[in-house]
């Protein structure tokens, strides 16, 4: 991945992040773009944040949040914890906030991935949060992969680095 991408997707968490308040309980999914949050969660109160990526718990260390892992079966090629253990879990929580990223959303807004793990947890993920946040760069924009996970009217706020299909149409 270049480095350009990777400044794109801090950028992107960096914005996400002003969506979180204190006290806040937050779902994250494992993707990567998501993970680049904590480091912009430092100067929030009581915080909850679960999630089934195991590399945010070596990269959270604030006092100020109270970290949950999914548990389940963990895929270390992607860091992340599937399967219907972590389903089950995250099926009994009830959030405020749900972050998550794919790997397409199409023309139309179609929200898609190549995981038919992920794309069950992330539906699971995202029927249990108040507000539902996409986060995607745009090298996922105009793509569709094999599982649909939601539309881009299931979600309260989709932030990209780049303006998304249809608002350029509409200019």
């Amino acid at each position: 991945m270049t480095e350009h991408i990777e400044a794109k997707k801090d950028e992107i968490a960096k914005t996400a992040a002003k969506q979180i308040f204190d006290g806040a309980v937050i779902i994250m999914d494992g993707s990567s773009t998501v993970r680049r949050i904590i480091k912009y969660t430092k100067n929030f109160k009581n915080l909850k944040i679960i999630t089934n990526n195991h590399l945010i718990f070596s990269e959270c260390i604030h006092p100020g949040i109270k970290l949950y892992c999914t548990g389940g079966f963990f895929d270390s090629q992607s860091n992340i914890f599937v399967g219907s253990a972590v389903e089950n879990y995250v099926s009994s929580i009830n959030a405020d906030i749900c972050f998550f990223s794919s790997q397409a959303i199409s023309d139309d807004g179609e929200i898609s991935d190549a995981s038919e793990e992920e794309t069950a947890l992330r539906k699971i993920m995202l029927s249990r949060a108040e507000k539902k946040i996409f986060l995607c760069d745009s090298s996922k924009l105009g793509l569709k992969k094999t599982f649909k996970l939601c539309d881009k009217n299931d979600v309260d706020l989709i932030i990209c680095d780049k303006k998304l299909p249809w608002e350029e149409k509409d200019t």
